[in-house]
This record gives C-alpha cells, sequence and structure tokens, in this order.
C-alpha cells in the first residue's frame, strides 16, 4: 500500500451486540478501537488512513436468532465505508452503525 501514488485506506471492522448490556463497550469493540488506533499513527508516515466501524444490533430478537449482519446493516456498513474512504481526515477513530433504533 505504501509504494501506490494515492492515499490508501484500512478499514477494520468490529462485530458488537447490544440486546443485554447496552451500555458496557464489547471485547471487540475495545480491540479494534485499539489497534484502529495505534495502526493510524503508525501508518500516517506511509499515507495510510485507518478507520474503523463498529456495526451495533438494537433489536428485540434474541442473539441467537439473528444473523450476524443482516441486509440493512450491510447497507449501513457501505455507507460508514463510503464516508471514511472519502474523508481524507478520518484516521484512527470509530464509526457506530447503528439499525433498529
Amino acid at each position: 500500500m505504501q509504494h501506490q501514488p494515492h492515499q490508501s485506506v484500512i478499514i477494520n471492522l468490529a462485530l458488537s451486540h447490544e440486546n443485554h448490556q447496552p451500555h458496557t463497550p464489547t471485547t471487540s469493540k475495545t480491540v479494534v478501537s485499539g489497534l484502529t488506533q495505534n495502526w493510524a499513527n503508525e501508518l500516517a508516515d506511509f499515507n495510510i488512513r485507518v478507520g474503523g466501524i463498529v456495526p451495533i444490533n438494537h433489536q428485540d430478537k434474541p442473539y441467537d436468532q439473528q444473523p450476524i449482519i443482516g441486509v440493512p446493516m450491510q447497507d449501513e456498513i457501505a455507507r460508514n465505508v463510503e464516508y471514511i474512504v472519502r474523508n481524507d481526515s478520518f484516521s484512527g477513530r470509530m464509526i457506530e452503525s447503528e439499525i433498529g433504533v
């Protein structure tokens, strides 16, 4: 990526489920957020940005009855990826994608 003539972007995806404890950060979110920040700092000199997305599902279905990432969430993730890619100042941060609110 560092040898490309244009800026590159890495987007990390953390899976999260908020049904049981809506205000408690998940391990996945915490780990991916830390990696995103560290990689953004380390790769900035190589013209590589790093962003992250955490899809959060607030639907009322029990965890075992939901698809991991349903179609509405896929659409929301795609919109967030587009935002991160187009926004040159977005690096080292996470976006929370929410549906079913």
